[in-house]
């Protein structure tokens, strides 16, 4: 009995060898890779297959957008320098007006007093004659 059993463990042993390293072993272990997910040998149809081309699209369009954005936020901020341009200069020109109005137009103390000057000399010379 002891000797059936070990008969039949080198006649497995045999077949297993044989199927691990007899020959087709190779394409066999090329098989079981590919369905495993080993190295993967397809042929790439058109551009449209083929990562690499798929990827340069992709990375094309982002840097398109991120140009895009720039252009835009840059675009925003000239328009709000300008505005604040001109607001300075439209704060510039009241302040000249102010100041140019303030020069042509006489004081008020300076109006005053040429007008008591005046009632106070021709008061000051009826009284000086009629004395």
């Amino acid at each position: 009995m002891g000797r059936l059993i070990i008969l039949i463990l080198v006649i497995v042993t045999v077949v297993v060898l044989w199927r691990a390293f007899g020959p087709g072993s190779a394409a066999r272990a090329a098989k079981g890779r590919d369905r495993v997910g080993g190295t993967e040998h397809r042929q790439v149809a058109g551009p449209e297959d083929d990562p690499d081309f798929l990827w340069e699209i992709r990375k094309r369009r982002f840097k398109e957008q991120r140009e895009k954005e720039r252009l835009a936020a840059e675009e925003l901020r000239s328009a709000e320098a300008r505005a604040r341009d001109a607001e300075r200069r439209a704060a510039e020109a009241e302040q000249k007006a102010r100041d140019a109005e303030k020069n042509t137009r006489p004081r008020q103390d300076e109006t005053l007093r040429d007008r008591h000057d005046s009632d106070g000399e021709s008061s000051g010379e009826t009284g000086r004659t009629g004395a």
